[in-house]
């Protein structure tokens, strides 16, 4: 991982290199999860297996994102765990109390 002294590692999650073979640089500036670390790891494999001339636009952000997503719950193993419809209700109550707004009992009345 990069060290968090470094300048360059306040607002860059990880990054690919090309060096003497393919790497993938953590930085320590989203270290408060490792979902986030997971993500940002397949995002920049993303950027390895699509974009030889990565420039860093918002396409092949998107792409590298699209990329991560499907790579980390493809389609067929996620679907059966997904609602069938929103409800954005219950989103919101699930949020609160994840965030400490509400206790556990309060969002279980909810």
């Amino acid at each position: 991982m990069l060290p968090a002294s470094d300048p360059s590692a306040a607002s860059v999650d990880a990054f690919p290199t090309r060096a003497a073979r393919p790497l993938v640089v953590l930085t320590a500036a989203q270290a408060d999860g490792i979902y986030r670390h997971r993500f940002a790891v397949a995002h920049e494999l993303g950027h390895l297996v699509l974009h030889a001339d990565a420039t860093g636009d918002s396409r092949q952000e998107k792409q590298a994102d699209a990329f991560a997503a499907k790579f980390l719950s493809p389609k067929d193993s996620i679907l059966p765990f997904l609602p069938r419809r929103m409800d954005l209700a219950r989103l919101a109550v699930y949020r609160c109390r994840e965030l400490g707004l509400i206790s556990d009992t309060t969002a279980s009345r909810t």
